[in-house]
């Protein structure tokens, strides 16, 4: 489980330089979480050439990148769907910082 995992992450970690990924079935994955982020504060919680949501990775050891809902290679114009991937307790700390920069941003 843990090696194809692995083969998971990298495949979307290289398909996020080419765009928007698609994660099938990621309602089913025990190591994934999916929020909702308000369209005009994705750039905020990405950060500059992403630094914002790579100090976050780096920090609670998780895999996080904006993906597609349905494989169309559309995105919603009100918000867009973050994945968190990792263990329950990254995903949690991942997800009170990216709450919390939301927040910041769109009090």
């Amino acid at each position: 489980v843990t090696r194809k995992r692995a083969k998971e992450y990298m495949k979307w970690l290289f398909e996020q330089l080419e765009g928007p990924v698609y994660v099938d079935n990621w309602e089913d994955r025990e190591d994934c979480t999916v929020l909702d982020i308000p369209s005009d504060c994705v750039g905020y919680v990405t950060g500059s050439r992403r630094a914002a949501l790579g100090g976050m990775e780096e920090e609670w050891g998780t895999l996080m990148f904006f993906c597609e809902v349905d494989g169309s290679g559309r995105r919603n114009k009100e918000h867009e769907k973050l994945a968190i991937f990792g263990s329950i307790r990254g995903r949690r700390g991942a997800e009170l910082l990216v709450l919390s920069a939301v927040e910041t941003k769109v009090p």
